[in-house]
């Protein structure tokens, strides 16, 4: 029988840091560049398409999956789903950039904008989760006896994740910055390729795939049990935050963002009248 651990309320700091993680950068970049909040918007308005494809997706593959992989060893099984939440990860983020950037036209998008929509697309993930945790810590503080009715294999989770303590705090909120710089370099690639950039669309979408890839494989040798092994299972994102806020940086000057490509438009009433 499993030993139920309460939460601390120290906890609830982890859901807080994550909501401010999401909500800080968008308010910053707004004040900074005077990006619209249109575009930040349609960053989030991908994150939710992502979601939701994402969500009906995994009812229907994740079962055959399992399925799949039944019996086969431990690392094969995790190379299989680190293969299919990588993926899936990486086409739906970049592929809905891809739609709705160009269903809005955003042909002419700065690096702020780009950047902007990125965020849109992070914080929006950063919010939402650092509000579930929020809610669901909140929910057993106020209501010890909520754990129990849970699923077992579900409150031998949460107890060994509440038994480590606020020193713990810090491992979500860790992620979600570094996601932050991850999804904000990929969907900047995505519109280098709109604007015509060759073989950025594949590179954006190969990199976005990386960190949920990594996780999987990483957690076979790591332990998610230990405060330790909570923290070294952040440094797949770590690492690509590091190299997506470094691609950012080099991105900014590219020439693509300074080369506004030629589309052809009506010409304007009075220019009519000039030509004739």
């Amino acid at each position: 029988m499993t030993t139920l651990v309460q939460p601390s309320p120290a906890l609830l700091l982890s859901g807080i840091g994550m909501m401010l993680v999401g909500l800080v950068p968008v308010i910053y970049w707004r004040r900074r560049t005077g990006v619209s909040w249109k575009i930040f918007g349609l960053g989030a308005v991908a994150w939710l398409s992502t979601a939701v494809l994402k969500g009906a997706a995994d009812i229907y593959v994740e079962p055959a999956l399992s399925a799949a992989v039944q019996g086969s060893a431990t690392m094969v099984t995790a190379l299989v789903y680190g293969l299919y939440v990588g993926l899936e990860t990486g086409l739906f983020e970049t592929g809905f950039t891809w739609i709705w950037a160009r269903r809005f036209r955003l042909f002419e998008a700065s690096f702020e904008d780009a950047v902007g929509f990125g965020l849109g697309f992070a914080c929006v993930e950063a919010m939402a989760l650092g509000f579930d945790s929020f809610l669901g810590i909140l929910d057993i503080l106020m209501n010890p006896a909520l754990l129990g009715t849970l699923a077992p294999s579900v409150q031998q989770a949460l107890s060994i994740q509440y038994s480590m303590g606020p020193a713990s705090i810090g491992a979500p909120i860790i992620e979600r910055a570094a996601n932050l710089f991850i999804d904000c370099f990929a969907i900047v690639m995505v519109f280098m390729a709109i604007k015509g950039a060759k073989g950025v669309f594949v590179l954006a979408a190969l990199y976005a795939s990386l960190a949920d890839f990594s996780i999987p494989l990483l957690s076979v040798y790591v332990s998610s049990s230990t405060l330790f092994g909570t923290y070294l299972l952040e440094t797949p994102y770590i690492l690509l935050g590091l190299i997506g806020w470094q691609g950012l940086l080099r991105s900014r000057m590219d020439p693509v963002f300074a080369v506004r490509p030629q589309r052809r438009s009506k010409p304007h009433a009075r220019q009519k009248g000039l030509q004739s």
